[in-house]
């Protein structure tokens, strides 16, 4: 029995003078008011009404518990409406984190935005490839890229499809031959992220289906960026998200491979810990993630 509930009841009936009353105003049952205005008393070990077929009074007990009663209802009342302003207003703190480059090239536009519109929010974005705890680092939304969520103790939020591409220099191509199928791959020089789940296979998807390609890694780092620029000064083939080098691929600095093979893609979803009452900043936090994502080149299937 919750009880809260049952002293909000008590008072009802108290102030409508009759149980039917009460469960007239509450939208509840006779039989469920009196149910908890009668735990109430197994729970304090005293009687609070006097019933009688013509009306109900208080006992002494009762008229202290009452007034007792009116005073914590309308505290937590209080507190609960100054915490409704407070977040309807929106502030306090908003801690974010994401994948370094994926920061670095697409989360300074929502961040910037969300902080002009709500400027009482302080905002702390925190870029890093590290998998951060949320919780026990006290983090509210986590923006990250991955095949699916391996956490199912946070709320994920689906914002894009993130298609990803196989892609060299020219000169390297020139230079090394250009890869017809996928077990060529294995001749190559290849440019790893050795942050990723199994870097160095590589999960296509052809006329024949699925395949799972071994590569050698000719150079590793933890770094979307550092990879593209690896790849510019043509040191190898890299498995790269298409949109950290849809520059480089539209001017012909870098040039897809493979194009009959599609990679596996990535999703990138915002993620917050799960609660009864997610804050409001964090809230609209997302839907402005959702806005920015839902634009041309993004595709959230």
């Amino acid at each position: 029995m919750d009880q809260f509930g049952a002293m909000t009841v008590f008072r009802r009936v108290v102030e409508a003078g009759s149980y039917s009353g009460a469960a007239r105003a509450l939208r509840i049952s006779v039989a469920s008011a009196s149910k908890q205005v009668a735990w109430l008393e197994q729970r304090l070990g005293a009687r609070l009404l006097h019933r009688t077929t013509r009306r109900l009074a208080l006992t002494e007990a009762g008229r202290e518990y009452y007034a007792r009663c009116g005073r914590i209802l309308d505290e937590v009342a209080d507190a609960e409406a100054r915490v409704a302003e407070r977040e309807a207003a929106v502030r306090g703190n908003l801690r974010v984190t994401a994948p370094f480059s994926f920061g670095l090239l697409h989360m300074s536009a929502p961040v910037t935005a969300f902080a002009r519109s709500y400027p009482d929010v302080r905002v702390e974005l925190v870029l890093s490839d590290r998998l951060v705890d949320l919780v026990e680092e006290g983090f509210d939304v986590a923006v990250r890229m991955t095949a699916r969520p391996a956490d199912t103790s946070l709320v994920s939020v689906k914002l894009a499809r993130a298609r990803r591409v196989v892609c060299a220099a020219p000169g390297y191509l020139k230079r090394a031959g250009r890869p017809r199928k996928p077990a060529d791959l294995a001749q190559h020089r290849c440019l790893i992220n050795p942050a990723t789940v199994s870097p160095t296979t590589w999960l296509l998807r052809g006329p024949e289906g699925p395949l799972a390609v071994e590569v050698h890694a000719a150079l590793a780092v933890n770094s979307s960026i550092s990879l593209r620029d690896a790849a510019l000064a043509e040191l190898g083939l890299v498995l790269m998200p298409e949109f950290v080098v849809a520059e480089e691929l539209r001017d012909g600095r870098l040039e897809a491979v493979l194009t009959a093979y599609e990679p596996e893609p990535l999703h990138v979803y915002a993620l917050h810990p799960h609660g009864r009452f997610v804050p409001r900043r964090v809230r609209l936090f997302v839907d402005a993630l959702r806005e920015q994502f839902s634009g041309a080149g993004w595709r959230a299937r």
